[in-house]
Parts: C-alpha cells; sequence; structure tokens
C-alpha cells in the first residue's frame, strides 16, 4: 500500500518528515513565509511608533514647563516634527 499525505490523505510524493506531499509543503511554505513577513512588519511599525513616542516626549520636555498648548499647536508642532533618526 502506498504511503499517503498526513495532511491531505493524497499519495506521499516526498520522503523525510513531516509525511506530507509536496503541495502542502508548498502550500505551508506560503503560509509560513506570509507570517514572518507580517510579524516582521509588525515589529518594526511598532518600534517606530515607540521611536516617534520617544522623539516627541524629548521635544516637548525642550519646551519646558513655562507654557501651556492649545491642540492646534500641539498639532502643528507634531506636522512640523521631523522624526527620528
Amino acid at each position: 500500500m502506498e504511503e499517503a499525505c498526513s495532511k491531505c490523505g493524497n499519495a506521499l510524493d516526498t520522503t523525510g518528515s513531516p509525511k506530507w506531499c509536496r503541495a502542502c509543503r508548498a502550500k505551508y511554505k506560503r503560509e509560513y513565509d506570509a507570517t514572518v513577513k507580517e510579524m516582521t512588519e509588525s515589529r518594526g511599525f511598532a518600534a517606530g511608533c515607540t521611536a516617534m513616542r520617544e522623539y516627541l516626549a524629548k521635544r516637548f520636555s525642550e519646551y519646558g514647563a513655562a507654557g501651556s498648548f492649545s491642540g492646534i499647536e500641539i498639532a502643528k508642532i507634531i506636522a512640523q516634527a521631523k522624526g527620528p533618526v
């Protein structure tokens, strides 16, 4: 009796472990690569957000405690910020 793929049940056309056919291995690899890419993008986005928060906190701390800002002034300051490098 011919071995079957442990995922889809079709004829096994590969060797080794896991006992998956080529189609199942290819599908798994595509899904794995997409997940890794998504995780990498998420980490990069989170790191960028953290860097920007730190940058803006530092930028606003340079103004000192003397003044208060309106929402419009804060928006302009943030819009003009060059951002972390």
